[in-house]
């Protein structure tokens, strides 16, 4: 229903158009309603369909304003009513409205990690999205580009097996791949692979610098932390053997 009504406010008499000032806890689809008017003209206020309507809707006659709205007034059929007025309102170019502390519409320029143009469109800032506001699982290879994904694009490689899509999980990767030198003394050695795991990995021998084939790598085995190597006979130092670590457990 109608709360309040105020025609000629002091400040206001004599405008063109006259203003009507409507307090109401009637939605704006209620308000809109064909002779919504009517019982203010029942009740001895006299109309024009050249004044204006600024109507301020709320739940509650102390509460404040839900929704203001500007509306224009006509008669048609013996109805007084109130219909939206479509006079466009004035706004900075590029800027929105956006409520401030005090429950005021308010121009602000849009910004942050987004940007809006005067045309409506959004637009996301370089280097705006962060691993806080990807849902887990959510980025799929279908949301890849063929060869966006660079060394510079993976942090450390910080890219889990269990992130990995099914169509993409190798079987084996290769977890080190250098070399070693002997210090010779006998037929084996063993060599310091720090995070070697005899649980997952496997020892392959690339290379030997022996040039006289005299010495045969029999055995490759990795221990923890470390590889041992046997040969068919003490190859002496000095020789350097290349060799991957595969793991192939996961």
């Amino acid at each position: 229903m109608i709360l309040s009504v105020n025609i000629d406010v002091a400040g206001q008499s004599g405008l063109t158009p006259k203003f009507i000032y409507l307090d109401t806890n009637d939605t704006i689809a209620e308000v809109s309603t064909t002779g919504y008017l009517n019982a203010l003209v029942s009740s001895g206020i006299t109309l024009s369909e050249s004044w204006m309507a600024l109507v301020s809707t709320r739940t509650t006659p102390n509460a404040k304003p839900v929704q203001v709205s500007l509306f224009d007034i006509s008669y048609s059929n013996g109805n007084w009513s109130l219909s939206p007025n479509a006079t466009p309102l004035s706004l900075a170019d590029g800027k929105i409205l956006v409520g401030n502390a005090s429950g005021v519409a308010t121009a602000v320029t849009m910004s942050g990690d987004t940007t809006i143009s005067n045309t409506g469109v959004v637009t996301i800032a370089n280097n705006a999205v962060t691993n806080a506001k990807i849902i887990d699982d959510a980025v799929t290879n279908t949301k890849i580009i063929d060869g966006a994904v660079t060394v510079g694009k993976i942090a450390d490689f910080n890219v889990s097996y269990a992130k990995l899509s099914s169509t993409w999980k190798p079987t084996a990767i290769i977890k080190y791949f250098d070399f070693v030198i002997t210090a010779g003394g006998g037929v084996q050695e063993t060599f310091a692979v720090p995070g070697a795991d005899p649980s997952q990995d496997i020892v392959f021998p690339q290379a030997i610098s022996d040039t006289t084939g005299a010495y045969i790598l029999k055995a490759e085995v990795p221990i923890a932390d470390s590889i041992r190597i046997t040969w068919n006979a003490d190859p002496g130092a000095g020789n350097v053997i290349w060799y991957q670590l595969v793991r192939n457990a996961f």
